[in-house]
């Protein structure tokens, strides 16, 4: 057994080797004897030696259980199990098998779909960031935003009369919020890319249309007659995020901590009864603040008004079943997450899973593109041409 090894010459030492501990390399001759004799299952102390006499990090050391072809499973396994553990058996299996795996071979029709989609990611990336160069996203005079900054500048609370804020809120708000998206997708096209398309891409998928469906939220064009509305959602996404930053910076210890905290009571015990009247909205007893049935949207509620809105063509109820048991520890979601990566190359019919996931992802962003656009009273045709385009991409078989 080997017990030197080539170690770093500092030009001052004059020893050239490096000598490693002896004693870890004691147990290799017993451990050699028990694999020799044949294990019944992967035991930790037959494998520790080997790891412990092993350069670290540089190498690792596994065991492997593995049932040779042609053979049958051990008799505990075919009789003793029931047909959902012996599914969780082979996921983890599967698991421990391609936990860090190279990307699955593909066919050339599951690439044209992949490499199809990241490239119109680019295409789309590319153009958006164009737009906001061109424009600065500065609102024009007879756009919505400016509309209805004159518009709420006249409303009035029991602490006077309000400035018009909360429009300039909303469209600043959904800038960055589209702008975070699109980070997102980026990403997104990394993944198609690398072939890593089966579980990774539903986490910045989720990303994406939660931030797309707040921007629809918050702009939603179906209130210009009630912008007390606006004002009212405004408010409650300011209060959503300040109690959001006032409990990270709480749990890290933060030293502005205290005075988050103060900011999130005042929103509470001040603003809120300066700028709108009891009857305009209600504390439930958990103390969410609810505007006429009206809260922070979640993930289903922003699926909604992204469909609601701009007549997306999806099922609110199937994307959220989706996007919420894929990003969850929901055992059927990952039981159907491994399946296809176990089954030779990917070929056409397996890509309908990360093109129904990346074409949502992409429609979500290009519509919160264009609400947005339309808010400041900037063009939204570059974006409407860039989502109509997705649909003649090359597709899998529905």
């Amino acid at each position: 057994m080997q017990v030197f090894e080539l170690g770093l010459w500092c030009g001052t030492c004059p020893a050239l080797f490096q000598r490693l501990s002896e004693p870890e390399a004691a147990g290799i001759g017993a451990s050699n004897e028990r694999l020799n004799a044949v294990l019944d299952a992967i035991e930790d102390d037959v494998l520790q030696p080997y790891g412990m006499v092993l350069p670290q990090p540089l190498y690792t050391a596994p065991l492997v259980d593995v049932i040779p072809q042609g053979h049958d499973e051990p008799a505990w396994r075919a009789n003793d199990l029931t047909p959902s553990l012996k599914n969780l058996v082979w996921a983890a299996r599967c698991c421990k098998d391609h936990v860090m795996r190279p990307p699955p071979p593909t066919t050339p029709a599951a690439d044209a779909v992949l490499d199809g989609l990241a490239s119109h990611i680019d295409k789309v990336i590319e153009a958006y960031q164009r737009f906001g160069s061109r424009t600065a996203w500065r609102g024009t005079g007879d756009s919505p935003v400016a509309f209805e900054k004159l518009k709420l500048g006249r409303q009035f609370g029991p602490g006077g009369s309000w400035d018009g804020a909360d429009a300039s809120h909303a469209a600043a708000s959904a800038v960055l919020f589209t702008n975070q998206a699109g980070l997102h997708l980026e990403g997104v096209a990394d993944l198609l890319r690398a072939r890593h398309v089966v579980v990774p891409i539903v986490t910045p998928t989720r990303a994406i249309l939660e931030l797309c469906g707040h921007v629809y939220w918050l702009l939603d064009p179906r209130i210009v007659t009630s912008l007390r509305r606006r004002a009212a959602r405004v408010y409650l996404s300011r209060l959503d995020d300040m109690t959001r930053a006032k409990t990270a910076a709480v749990a890290v210890g933060h030293p502005d901590a205290p005075k988050i905290g103060r900011a999130a009571r005042d929103l509470r015990r001040v603003t809120l009864p300066q700028r709108f009247y009891p009857s305009e909205y209600k504390v439930e007893p958990n103390g969410e603040i609810v505007f006429q049935d009206d809260r922070s949207p979640g993930l289903g509620a922003s699926l909604a008004f992204i469909e609601d809105i701009s007549g997306v063509d999806w099922s609110t109820p199937a994307m959220y079943a989706i996007l919420s048991n894929a990003s969850h520890p929901t055992l059927h979601a990952v039981l159907e997450g491994l399946s296809p990566i176990t089954a030779g190359p990917m070929d056409l019919v397996d890509t309908r899973w990360p093109y129904n996931v990346v074409r949502a992802a992409m429609m979500g962003f290009v519509r919160s593109w264009a609400i947005t656009a339309a808010y400041h009273g900037l063009d939204q045709e570059e974006a409407g041409d860039l989502g109509e385009e997705i649909d003649r991409l090359p597709s899998p078989p529905p």
